[in-house]
């Protein structure tokens, strides 16, 4: 398939620029009004004419947004009949992709991205006389307007934004110093040529916690390449990860029930307080670079390759799985003692290898 976990996402190069056409002509198809912008990566502009060439082609108007992060294509999809995200989140600045929304913001569907790929091989374009067009629109304003109806940040508060030159340089700040909370940006210039790793994780973010001792920060708010994924460090410069932000939000929606990733922490089962009083358990994780990902996972049993097989134990947890963007077979373990986690990893990757010897 060509569809990973999170859309099409390749290394910038010929194959990637050749399904444009093909993707945007196949989404035109069953989509006549489609909303269309970037991240802020280099090859934006190359990968935005190619798959624009494909919609109109297939007879699609196309709203055109520019850089602009992925939540704000997903809301703008719900007033037209798709949208497009070029973007590669998290990866390095030589990846970058198509991400395919449904006008209720949620991605296609598994069926869906089938089809797609059925129509991307046998390609059906409009007449002549039934070509698309292009206009451009503002998808940033409505999202940032749906944010401020939502929420607000104090203006006694000073916040470090970090959007790592990535699409959330078009928000974040702005939406933090709405209401005249302090905002000190850090990498917030679009410029698609990342300072740091684009992936929010506390070993890309080393300059967080200094800045914010220095500056009597109550807070650091940081995103990814595409503004889809944030992180947080607290007043102290402390890195407040995925699990620990999620039972802090159920805290303060009074949420009776949370959706989680099956590779989230075991604190997210048990209370959720605040963050000084959460449970932290050792978290560690490995990968093998490997092409043949789905096949290493068929050898393990995994029904699906990106959704992975995790083994529990008493004291801790292994995951293995495909990722849907790289080239890489990933081993995420979790202990209640650092033993514990260790021990677990190092279960999960002999497994991972013993797989990995029978499909070479």
């Amino acid at each position: 398939m060509l569809f990973g976990s999170s859309g099409i996402r390749k290394l910038f190069a010929q194959e990637l620029l050749s399904l444009g056409p093909l993707v945007g002509a196949a989404v035109a198809s069953n989509a006549k009004r489609v909303v269309l912008a970037t991240d802020s990566r280099t090859s934006r502009n190359t990968l935005s004419d190619v798959i624009l060439s494909g919609l109109i082609s297939g007879g699609a108007e196309v709203l055109f947004g520019g850089i602009a992060p992925t939540p704000s294509v997903a809301l703008a999809a719900g007033k037209a009949d798709a949208g497009v995200m070029i973007t590669a989140s998290h990866n390095p600045e030589n990846y970058n992709g198509y991400k395919l929304f449904r006008p209720d913001g949620s991605s296609y569907t598994v069926a869906q991205q089938e089809e797609i790929e059925r129509r991307i091989a046998e390609p059906v374009y409009a007449a002549w006389d039934k070509q698309g067009f292009v206009s451009s629109v503002d998808i940033i304003t409505p999202h940032k307007e749906k944010i401020f109806a939502e929420i607000s940040v104090p203006e006694s508060m000073t916040v470090v934004v970090d959007c790592g030159n990535g699409a959330g340089g078009q928000i974040t700040p702005d939406v933090i110093g709405a209401d005249g909370a302090k905002v000190i940006p850090v990498n917030c210039d679009p410029s698609g040529k990342f300072a740091r790793p684009s992936e929010p994780l506390e070993k890309n973010l080393q300059h967080i916690p200094e800045l914010i001792r220095k500056t009597g920060a109550s807070c650091a708010v940081v995103n990814d390449g595409d503004a889809d994924r944030m992180m947080a460090f607290d007043n102290l410069g402390r890195y407040v990860d995925g699990d620990q932000l999620l039972a802090l939000f159920a805290k303060y929606l009074d949420a009776k029930q949370v959706v989680t990733t099956v590779d989230a922490s075991m604190a997210i089962e048990e209370v959720a307080e605040e963050l000084d009083a959460l449970p932290k358990y050792t978290i560690l994780r490995d990968a093998v670079m490997t092409p043949h990902g789905k096949e290493i996972m068929r050898v393990l049993g995994a029904e699906n390759p990106t959704d992975g097989i995790r083994v529990t134990e008493e004291n801790g947890w292994y995951l293995i799985r495909a990722s849907g963007t790289e080239p890489k077979v990933r081993c995420t373990a979790e202990g209640r003692t650092k033993e514990d986690a260790k021990r677990m990893l190092e279960a999960g990757m002999s497994a991972l290898k013993k797989a990995e010897k029978e499909v070479q």
